[in-house]
């Protein structure tokens, strides 16, 4: 990075430590080396974290069916939404849940322009974990020149929820957001920073957030403050606001001609803020760090007494506004909060600097403290805790009942189609010996049988499935059609209502439903005989 213009008088004494732009660089063997031991030490720590902090990979099998499971894991929500839109990015998101990836654009246009498998697309953010460790342990090295540190910083560094969110919910890229904020604050190069700056932001939107704190890291990692250099703040203010103006423009634009997604999007964030207890925003902001709070809060007070009360002041003002933010501006608190990983990390870096004697114990107390911690995915209503990698592969053996349920509904429809109606009978007892609970299999092997004229059966799988979910609509609209088949109009009536009345806007029997229930009302009224059994 170019010092640019130094002011007459102003300290020149820079520790050898803080590399200077006019440091010769290492020799190229051992620049590689330094290269590969770096991957080495990233590859190690992506290993002991996991180990420690597996991510619940069983749920991903229920991939292909998340539309019929009763709740969709998190693990693999967003993925369904997200595959649709590498086929077309600029489509609406269907998922009012997941909003917020139409303008997380780079890697779905790059996926459509190139047509990649859409295998690759899933396996990016555990990619993006690799990169991200692997520069951080570089830097690392570069700054301390020790790889027992390193090795202690890089492995601290991925027990944090960023990494459990890219390495087990499929189509969450926290990884590279965070790479983008490492290469802003840490890496000398202005040309990283521009395009970090150019690219992240249609990642994840939370790196606007996150480029003030980003901006302040840098200054205090390389010391322009202290050292007066100006120019060379100026110029890395400018590359940095530059770089991001093409993605504010855009969105600018498009809010200003009317946005109606991030519209709806942020009228219903505000409501659910208020319906949040005040003490899960307290276990949401220790989910974030745990420990690791230690360092955020050194990083400040280290700063104020190498570059003075108001620069120091500044940082803390941006810390708090961040910390604060990110436990409302989304309701994945932990993850959100990664927005001050640069400053984590230069708490690290700046305490080595500080340390004493007690570092070099410490640090690895400190790891031990966090690795051994409860970890968890802490959001506004629930938590989603993180087991070790022997738990994992335990549930990978005896998996969830829901998911062999789900396959074994798909057969059934298979069957179904095929005309092979005694084995799709077949198949959905199987569906609910795996799993009694399994309110949709009723509905459908309650639709089978009534269609085979066995209405006893399908009054039987109705009361089970409301059993299962009192709410349910698919078997409030059954029991309609049933009772209507029976000539209990009034009370199919009121079924069909309490259908609508359950169902989300987007629910794909609504039309249905609304006509039947109109065509029922009208019998009501007319005092006409009941038809058949209306198909369902």
């Amino acid at each position: 990075m170019s010092t640019g213009a130094e002011r007459p008088g102003a300290p020149a004494v820079v520790p050898p430590r803080f590399a200077s732009d006019a440091e010769p660089a290492l020799p190229c063997r051992s620049a590689c080396r330094a290269t590969v031991l770096s991957l080495a030490v990233a590859l190690a720590a992506m290993a002991i974290v996991t180990v420690r902090f597996a991510p619940r990979f069983v749920y991903w099998l229920g991939l292909p069916v998340a539309s019929d499971l009763p709740i969709t894991p998190i693990e693999i929500g967003r993925a369904g939404p997200t595959l649709e839109q590498i086929n077309d990015p600029f489509a609406p998101v269907a998922s009012k849940g997941h909003i917020v990836i139409a303008w997380r654009l780079l890697f779905p246009l790059v996926w459509y322009a190139l047509r990649l498998p859409s295998g690759l697309f899933l396996a990016m953010p555990q990619l993006g974990c690799g990169l991200t460790l692997w520069l951080l342990a570089w830097l690392t090295y570069q700054r301390l020149r020790n790889w027992w540190t390193t090795a202690l910083v890089t492995t601290l560094f991925g027990a944090l929820p960023w990494f459990f969110v890219s390495s087990g919910w499929l189509t969450y890229f926290d990884s590279w957001l965070v790479l983008g904020l490492l290469a802003v604050a840490f890496v000398r190069s202005r040309w990283a920073v521009a395009v970090s700056c150019l690219l992240t932001p249609w990642v994840d939107e939370r790196f606007v957030l996150a480029l003030p704190v980003c901006m302040l890291v840098r200054l205090a990692e390389m010391r322009c403050v202290e050292e007066q250099r100006w120019q060379a703040i100026r110029w890395d203010i400018v590359t940095a606001l530059t770089a991001s103006l093409p993605y504010l423009t855009v969105r600018a634009v498009v809010f200003l001609r009317g946005d109606p997604d991030s519209a709806a999007y942020v009228q219903s964030h505000w409501h659910t803020v208020h319906a949040v207890a005040r003490t899960r925003y307290l276990l949401g902001f220790w989910s974030g760090y745990r420990v690791g709070w230690l360092f955020i809060g050194l990083a400040v007070v280290l700063w104020t007494g190498r570059a003075g009360r108001g620069w120091g002041a500044a940082l803390a003002l941006v810390v708090f506004g961040d910390a604060v933010g990110g436990l409302f501006i989304a309701w994945d608190m932990s993850r959100t909060l990664m927005i001050l990983s640069p400053v984590f990390v230069l708490g690290i870096w700046l305490w080595e600097e500080w340390r004493g004697v007690a570092y070099g114990w410490l640090l690895p107390l400190l790891l031990t403290a966090n690795m051994l911690l409860p970890a968890a995915h802490v959001t506004w209503f629930i938590n989603v805790g993180i087991s070790t990698l022997p738990a994992e592969i335990h549930r990978w053996n005896d998996p969830p009942p829901i998911l062999a349920a789900v396959e074994c509904v798909r057969r059934a429809r298979a069957a179904q189609a095929a005309g092979k109606l005694t084995d799709a009978l077949a198949y959905f007892d199987a569906a609910l010996a795996a799993d009694s609970s399994y309110a949709q299999a009723y509905v459908e092997r309650g639709i089978l049988r009534m269609n085979q004229g066995d209405l006893a059966g399908a009054q039987r799988d109705v009361s089970e499935a409301l059993a299962a979910n009192a709410d349910y609509p698919f078997a409030l609209l059954l029991r309609g059609v049933l009772r209507a088949s029976e000539g209990q109009i009034a009370q199919a009536v009121n079924d069909l209502r309490q259908a609508l009345e359950r169902s989300p806007a987007d629910w794909d029997r609504r039309d249905a439903t609304q006509r039947l229930l109109e065509q029922l009302q009208a019998q009501l009224q007319q005092g006409d005989q009941p038809l058949g059994a209306p198909p369902c």
